[in-house]
């Protein structure tokens, strides 16, 4: 059957390792800027899975070298912890080791907390001990601690220290020639004993007042896919780059648009033409690959075409717009407002052009 000093005893040796490891990871956090991160989602699998601890410290950008894992804020306050795949100098390009493209955006950061390790299931072992509840129970066991601590102290001249005073005398008799080296060995050890109770007790005291600090979550990033979190915005996604509008040399009737891409390449393009002053929109979508868009006013199943009636005069404006699409995301478009037609009676003498003439 387990003693009750063995309980006792297993109590003391808890707390202090308890209050040990809280005391240091509070002290590592403030001496050195240690971070724990728990990993909510499995972007980072199989190598780092759903639940694990993570330890990061702070590091500048140009710290870091492609291959390194680092955790980012974002501008919607998310903390996204990703493998560096590209450094750009717009920013940082990440992408989880799980997710098959990496994150829409670069990352326009100067520090990062750069990942030293991790530990799997450690994170929700941690997040389920960061309860409030958890530090209730913590409270208890250093109140229990103190109580044992502060009475061993108590008890070394009380009645059962084995001077035999309290013993009745034949037992004080028999016992005379065996406690005078006992009584020297406990003598000599209670003072160290007495130190050790205390300092597990302050120990457990300091690390639940420090505490160790509160895990920050750290999730998927968007990956330009419907399974990905959407915490950008449609603003941010990038538009298409450098967009001109020409004449096609030779043909009045013809514009011709053409743009580039920056950072991670799109899976679509649309281009939409309205009518302005009307609610009518047409629009087509474009492969990834297409970089430039031709219409003319010659033919009615072209874009502008179809919104216009042909076969009589008009002076008409047209907006023309070009957006980036990524998967079910859409950048903001980039806009040609004063797209001009005109043409005579019997639609005679037809020009297009990308502004007003």
């Amino acid at each position: 059957m387990v003693s009750k000093r063995t309980i006792q005893s297993a109590a003391l040796n808890l707390g202090a390792v308890l209050g040990v490891v809280c005391l240091f990871f509070a002290l590592a956090s403030v001496l050195f800027g240690l971070k724990p991160l728990m990993f909510a989602s499995g972007s980072m699998g199989p190598m780092i899975p759903t639940g694990s601890l993570g330890i990061a410290v702070p590091a500048n950008v140009n710290e870091i070298a492609a291959g390194d894992i680092v955790s980012v804020q974002t501008s919607a306050d998310a903390r996204i912890t990703h493998r560096v795949v590209e450094i750009l100098p717009e920013g940082l390009v990440l992408k989880g080791d799980a997710n098959p493209v990496a994150d829409l955006q670069p990352y326009p950061v100067t520090t990062v907390d750069k990942l030293i390790f991790s530990v799997p299931l450690l994170g929700s072992v941690v997040s389920w001990m960061s309860q409030p509840w958890a530090y209730f129970l913590g409270g208890l066991l250093c109140a229990y601690l103190l109580y044992v601590a502060f009475g061993a102290v108590g008890q070394k001249n009380g009645p059962n220290d084995g001077d035999g005073r309290n013993l009745p005398s034949k037992k004080r008799k028999d016992s005379g020639a065996l406690k005078p080296s006992l009584d020297s060995k406990t003598a000599r050890h209670a003072p160290l004993r007495n130190v050790l109770l205390i300092g597990a007790v302050a120990m457990c005291m300091v690390g639940i007042g420090l505490k160790v600090p509160a895990p920050q979550s750290t999730q998927a990033a968007f990956l330009g896919s419907a399974r990905a979190a959407g915490y950008l915005q449609a603003a941010t996604l990038a538009p298409p780059a450098n967009v001109t509008c020409t004449n096609v040399q030779g043909n009045g009737e013809t514009i011709r648009f053409n743009w580039g891409t920056t950072g991670i390449a799109p899976t679509s393009f649309l281009v939409t033409g309205q009518l302005n002053g009307s609610t009518a929109i047409k629009s087509e979508t474009l492969a990834a690959s297409v970089r430039s868009y031709s219409t003319s006013i010659t033919s009615s199943n072209s874009l502008l075409g179809a919104l216009l009636d042909l076969l009589v005069g008009f002076d008409r404006t047209f907006t023309v717009a070009i957006y980036a699409n990524y998967d079910s995301w859409q950048s903001r478009p980039v806009s040609f407002t004063q797209v001009h037609a005109t043409a005579g009676l019997l639609g005679s003498n037809r020009r297009l052009t990308c502004t007003p003439h």
